[in-house]
């Protein structure tokens, strides 16, 4: 949908020629308009939803819920879910695709997961027994059934089938709580879960890709010379960027920290006027014109922001290649080091976009935060590069696209594998980016916020 909205040509060539579309207040007025309607037909669905199906919750469970539980909550929701996401993705919201396509074939394998095993009694009950004893609970398979649809949903997005399996398995091994194992996940052996969900993984990536030629997040190759050689053409030493990647990952550490702020404060302002536009109408009004204000909020944020449109996967690639490229005001090739795009312009926008991640997905768009993380990241490490010219931005770059995310998401080793493949970054440049995702996640743990936000979640 994106295509046939905001992202024309015209925006696709400014972008790739560093005209006008990265620049601050360069936006278009008529984006208020499509993201203001998007959210308003975002809210035409719930209510609709609402009034025919059943009541469409104000924030409905999210993908590292779904994980966690190993079952689509409520499949048949998932319907509206999908249609309220791609509505999302196409008026432009800072929100990526995988929690829709999560809830989508977590739902398709908890359904078959059921039909195929149905619910069994734990124990026949006897005097003096405990009645739990007797309850209903869902066959042994409907958690890997469940697993396995949520994998094959994943694999057309990521530019390799494996980084769904380690994806789904590091959530569901880490997001319960901690002083109790994932009892639904933990009966199952490691190979037993990595086969059922690499086969689905792989058989959609297989498919999708026979048909598309490409997967959703698409690989960029970082320049040779930028691993292998520094500024003065010798030998780059990658033993110091280890080294260097400590101060860069508690960098995006602090970054994360104002990205969790503003995903709690949206939540709550689409609570508090939410609740507000009820007492006024009703529920249903409340979500017919929270989506639509919510819209027009971050529909300013990208007026002044053009960078901030979508998940971020579109401007992934030109902020990237940038990182190496500087141009003169006719557009020739300066120098292969550098960024047509000032330091200043990169740090406003990554903040541009946490904010507008945190009011999108609090006023009721939907959608996953690892795609919009990502690009913030990839903002922050072109900066630190312009700011710091001797830390390589073959460096920086890829340990702040993993680093960011890391310290939010509890997969971190999913997200050096991701950006490790879609940078093609080979063993030296991997290195790096470990460790600055390491020092991210233990610079928010350290603050004692990660910590929290996923206590008030499970107790949620």
């Amino acid at each position: 949908m994106s295509d046939l909205t905001w992202y024309s040509e015209e925006y696709k060539s400014d972008l790739n020629d560093g005209a006008s579309n990265g620049q601050l207040g360069h936006g278009q007025w008529w984006w208020v308009g499509l993201t203001t309607g998007g959210g308003l037909a975002i809210g035409l669905v719930k209510v609709l939803w609402s009034l025919v199906v059943a009541p469409y919750p104000l924030h409905p469970p999210t993908l590292l819920t779904e994980v966690r539980d190993l079952h689509t909550h409520h499949p048949t929701e998932t319907l509206a879910t999908l249609l309220i996401s791609a509505i999302s993705l196409g008026c432009g919201a800072s929100v990526g695709p995988e929690a829709a396509m999560g809830a989508v074939g977590g739902a398709l394998g908890t359904v078959l997961g059921r039909a195929r095993h149905p619910l069994y009694r734990k124990a026949q009950l006897h005097d003096g027994a405990d009645p739990d004893d007797g309850a209903l609970v869902p066959g042994r398979l409907i958690p890997l059934y469940s697993l396995s649809g949520m994998a094959a949903a994943f694999g057309p997005l990521l530019p390799s089938p494996f980084l769904c399996s380690l994806l789904l398995h590091e959530l569901s091994v880490v997001s319960g709580p901690a002083e109790t194992a994932n009892s639904a996940y933990s009966q199952f052996r490691l190979m037993e879960v990595a086969m059922h969900t690499g086969i689905g993984a792989s058989t959609s990536y297989a498919l999708f890709f026979a048909i598309k030629q490409f997967t959703f997040l698409t690989t960029q190759t970082i320049p040779p010379f930028a691993i292998l050689v520094d500024a003065n053409g010798d030998q780059s030493s990658w033993t110091q960027n280890i080294v260097y990647a400590i101060p860069v990952g508690v960098v995006c550490g602090v970054v994360a920290l104002f990205g969790v702020a503003f995903l709690a404060a949206g939540k709550q302002l689409g609570k508090r006027l939410h609740a507000a536009l009820a007492r006024l109408g009703g529920r249903n009004l409340g979500l017919l014109l929270t989506p639509a204000v919510g819209g027009a909020l971050f529909g300013l944020l990208a007026k002044a922001f053009p960078l901030v449109l979508g998940d971020g996967n579109y401007q992934l690639s030109p902020v990237v290649i940038s990182s190496f490229l500087q141009f003169d005001a006719d557009g020739n090739l300066l120098d292969k080091h550098g960024s047509h795009l000032s330091a200043g312009t990169l740090i406003a926008t990554a903040f541009a976009k946490l904010a507008s991640m945190g009011i999108a997905l609090g006023f009721g768009f939907v959608g996953g935060q690892i795609f919009p993380l990502i690009f913030a990241g990839a903002c922050v490490g072109s900066a630190v590069h312009l700011l710091i010219p001797g830390l390589p931005v073959a460096m920086t770059v890829p340990c702040c696209c993993a680093a960011v995310p890391a310290a939010i998401t509890p997969a971190p080793m999913s997200m050096v594998a991701l950006i490790s493949v879609v940078l093609s970054l080979g063993g030296e440049g991997t290195a790096p980016v470990g460790v600055a995702c390491i020092m991210s996640y233990t610079t928010l743990c350290g603050m004692g916020v990660l910590q929290a936000a996923m206590e008030r979640r499970l107790r949620s």
